[in-house]
């Protein structure tokens, strides 16, 4: 597969073009933490500018596609002093915007909650898989939960979905524990946090870049995107925590590091768990070492079973976190609601069943897809990193494609692998995907439905033909179809 954003190289582009782009980022960073205070919780959501905000990050990410494609069309300067300069400015203007979002206000967004409640819990030396919240407020829990939870004060007041246990595994726990300990029940700790291991995708990135011998300036894809500074500093979302293994992972396969790879990879699927799609890609890239990605696979298994033991202890009811979100969590997914409804209807149409038990069936049919989709995109050999990093984000994007509930930090899941492998189509959705938050807006107003109906598939189309496109005018230039037709 050929980078869709592998432009022809026009004149280099002056550090004066990255320095005006450096300052664009830092005033959006400005507008959305003065913006925020118009969104604050205790406002009605009717109350709240949504349209303007929406209007506004869809124009920021349109604006950030039409300028990183012309930068980076140009990015091979001439003298390296120069590129060293301009990536100091990327560096730089993109720390400033994330400095800048430590204090605003979280902007239609309330998770981060759990995870200071869930801090504190694990610091504290519990066990945050124990109780729900909605049994420790009622008193049905031991004196210390009680105790930490009148400590909490307004964090446990707003605490969302308190009926379930946390669904977060035991490397995300340690990370809040780690907050909580530096500077307990403090967003701005927890977002400090955050920037740290930033830095660390920040760097791995630029590494990846060299190894593909690509210029590091494409690190302003993921650097300074708006939806990156939204969803993760702004709204505080932990997918920080995430990168830095996922992209760990990919850079010790690529060097014959089967054994530390899927280390790397288990300790990303210890802060969320779908990383575990990618393992057959990381053990299977390189065939002359089949033992040792055996040795791999124990290795993930036992630190997997490990991470596991803990969220599953108490078993899987209608109170388990996991068990929730895999049965009823449904927002944004426009793919897997077209298969839902297929499957409905065809439910209602043969009698089989109900509206409840063909969604589950829609629901694990999509997720054999995803999971048949990661074996088979790591079954061919892979000769280079470029390979392999186009392959993960394959299985990255199928996946946050067709998810039940797929919000708008999801779709970053694949940005690190996307700077390594350009998709114009994927990028797309730093501009449509904002359109998520209209759902507020109609949710507010009791018409639900046209978010569900009309919005999300402006959010998803646009950039699904794109691909369509970019994938078929590929395949003819390749001659594929030519050579496949009789």
């Amino acid at each position: 597969m050929t980078p869709g954003l592998n432009l022809k190289i026009a004149a280099p582009a002056p550090i004066g073009g990255w320095l005006l782009a450096g300052f664009a980022v830092v005033a959006f960073a400005l507008a959305l933490a003065g913006f925020s205070w118009r969104f604050d919780y205790a406002l009605d959501v009717a109350d709240m500018p949504v349209w303007q905000l929406t209007a506004g990050l869809v124009c920021a990410g349109a604006a950030f596609v039409a300028i990183m494609s012309m930068l980076l069309a140009r990015s091979r300067l001439r003298e390296a002093a120069t590129a060293r300069n301009a990536l100091g400015a990327v560096f730089l203007a993109g720390l400033a915007a994330r400095v800048i979002l430590l204090s605003s206000e979280p902007v239609l967004e309330d998770d981060y909650y759990r995870y200071l409640w869930d801090g504190a819990v694990v610091s504290h030396g519990l066990d945050p898989y124990a109780y729900a919240p909605a049994m420790i407020a009622k008193g049905l829990a031991p004196p210390t939960f009680l105790k930490l939870w009148d400590e909490a004060g307004v964090v446990a007041k707003r605490i969302n979905h308190k009926d379930v246990t946390t669904i977060y595994p035991p490397v995300a726990q340690a990370a809040f524990a780690l907050a909580s300990t530096l500077k307990p029940w403090s967003l701005q700790g927890w977002r400090a946090l955050l920037i740290m291991f930033d830095v660390a995708t920040f760097a791995l990135l630029v590494v990846a870049l060299g190894t593909l011998g690509r210029s590091r300036l494409w690190v302003a894809l993921y650097w300074w995107n708006p939806l990156v500074l939204k969803e993760l500093f702004n709204s505080a979302h932990f997918e920080p925590l995430l990168f830095p293994f996922l992209l760990a992972a990919l850079l010790l396969a690529d060097r014959r590091r089967p054994l530390a790879a899927s280390g790397a990879l288990a300790l990303a699927a210890g802060v969320k768990l779908w990383p575990v799609l990618l393992l057959p890609l990381i053990l299977w890239a390189y065939e002359k070492q089949r033992g040792r990605a055996a040795a791999g696979a124990l290795i993930f298994a036992v630190i997997m079973a490990f991470m596991l033991a803990p969220m599953l202890r108490g078993g899987l009811n209608e109170t388990t976190g996991l068990t929730a979100y895999a049965s009823n969590w449904h927002r944004n997914g426009a793919l897997f609601s077209a298969v839902a409804s297929l499957f409905q209807d065809l439910a209602a149409r043969l009698h089989i069943g109900d509206a409840n038990s063909a969604t589950a069936a829609a629901r694990i049919v999509v997720a054999l897809c995803v999971a048949v989709t990661a074996i088979a995109v790591a079954w061919r050999p892979i000769e280079e990193f470029s390979d392999l990093a186009v392959r993960a984000l394959a299985v990255t994007a199928v996946l946050v494609f067709t998810m039940p509930a797929a919000y708008p930090w999801y779709s970053l899941w694949f940005l690190p692998f996307l700077v390594l492998a350009p998709e114009p189509g994927l990028l797309l959705l730093s501009m449509t995907m904002p359109l998520y938050y209209l759902f507020f807006h109609y949710a507010a107003r009791d018409t639900p439905e046209v978010f569900s109906t009309v919005i999300v598939w402006l959010i998803w189309l646009p950039p699904l033909a794109v691909i369509i496109w970019q994938y078929a005018t590929r395949t003819l230039r390749s001659g594929h179809l030519g050579e496949a037709s009789p």
